[in-house]
């Protein structure tokens, strides 16, 4: 995932959860309707396979927006998991320390409204800004 698809990432699988959920509603709402009694072994399997979707869904959606609260990518977060287990790996945060700076890295705001609607503009840091402070650390 590149740095600056993040927030389409993000938002896809948010909204992906959403349809889910508003089809299991919309399943729930025509549950006594003719052609749902007719065809109903068709109906329990979509309702099953949406369910069972929508579960995943719901995992894989806040395991993505717990990474970016906390200011990792996946990687970075099992390389940490790794690290504790090893402590001699040298470990440069990419992250910030607060969320609502974490948040303004990957979407270049900190107004929930623009956060959940889909722009063009642009993420405040291209991903230099990391090799000239990593250069200045010490780390080559």
């Amino acid at each position: 995932m590149g740095f600056e698809n993040l927030r389409y990432f993000l938002l896809f699988v948010f909204y992906l959860f959403i349809a889910l959920c508003y089809m299991l509603i919309s399943f729930a709402a025509i549950r006594h309707h003719h052609i749902f009694k007719e065809k109903n072994e068709l109906f329990t399997f979509l309702v099953i396979l949406d369910g069972v979707l929508a579960v995943v869904m719901l995992a894989f959606t806040v395991w993505n927006w717990y990474l970016v609260l906390v200011g990792y990518t996946t990687i970075e977060f099992w390389t940490s998991v790794m690290k504790e287990a090893s402590p001699n790996k040298v470990k440069f945060e990419y992250g910030f320390k607060t969320v609502g700076d974490n948040l303004y890295k990957t979407f270049g705001t900190n107004k929930i409204f623009r956060i959940f609607s889909p722009s063009m503009r642009n993420v405040p840091f291209t991903g230099l800004e990391w090799a000239f402070r990593l250069h200045d650390e010490g780390f080559d």
